[in-house]
């Protein structure tokens, strides 16, 4: 047999093994482009407050109950919760929803904020497809994320919507924000939930003193009980 078919042969059996000795953990792959929220103004609390509002007035109607009352359960005295409460009250009380302080016979409306803060580098390598489009066809360099039928929706023309971490001059510094929150909302009566929304947003590194960050109301307030057992051999 020629040398050549020789050498043919072994790279074709041995090949695949050497490749398969080398392989071990998969390579780490990034997710899908997406877009996400981005806080940086009292009016997108607005905003938040309008779609929240929205919703639990619909839900409210929808079980056709007689004359319900809401009683909105602010605990915290940051910038953002006193935003929401005054935005969810005015809008509540558009809808015709009652809004009392007794919490007697009534559906609780919570909230709370969580912080996530990411320390490793927030850079992104490439911009993101139909970037030149989208931002020519928007007119002044801002992603909006858009969904029928909500107040951001309704504001785009405007420009008072949520902007995304898109905007222009975080995509040409390849800068995105280290913090994010959610956002958890619970309405509830007794010991029954009717209502339940968690949303994420970016908010800018130097704003996160506008928010109180508390554990959702389903978290644990006390810490996990722990016992210590001796074990004697015999």
């Amino acid at each position: 047999m020629p040398l050549r078919t020789w050498i043919t042969v072994f790279i074709l059996l041995f090949l695949p093994l050497l490749l398969s000795g080398c392989s071990q953990s998969p390579v780490p792959v990034s997710h899908p482009y997406s877009l996400q929220k981005q806080m940086q103004a009292a009016k997108h609390w607005e905003i938040v407050a309008q779609d929240l509002g929205r919703d639990i007035s619909e839900m409210l109607q929808e079980g056709n109950l007689q004359d319900p009352r809401v009683n909105v359960a602010s605990n915290d005295i940051s910038p953002f919760s006193q935003a929401l409460e005054s935005y969810l009250v005015t809008d509540l009380t558009r809808s015709g929803i009652r809004i009392t302080s007794d919490t007697e016979d009534a559906y609780q409306l919570y909230w709370s904020v969580q912080s996530v803060t990411h320390k490793a580098s927030r850079n992104f390598n490439r911009v993101p497809p139909g970037t030149g489009l989208l931002m020519g066809a928007l007119g002044y360099g801002t992603y909006k994320l858009i969904k029928d039928g909500n107040a951001f929706a309704q504001s785009i023309g405007a420009g008072a919507g949520l902007e995304t971490v898109f905007v222009a001059d975080s995509i040409f510094q390849n800068r995105i924000p280290h913090n994010e929150i959610i956002i958890n909302a619970t309405v509830q009566k007794d010991k029954d939930i009717y209502y339940r929304l968690s949303n994420t947003y970016y908010i800018r590194d130097l704003d996160t003193d506008h928010y109180h960050f508390s554990r959702d109301l389903y978290q644990a307030d006390a810490d996990v009980e722990t016992r210590t057992f001796n074990v004697k051999s015999r």
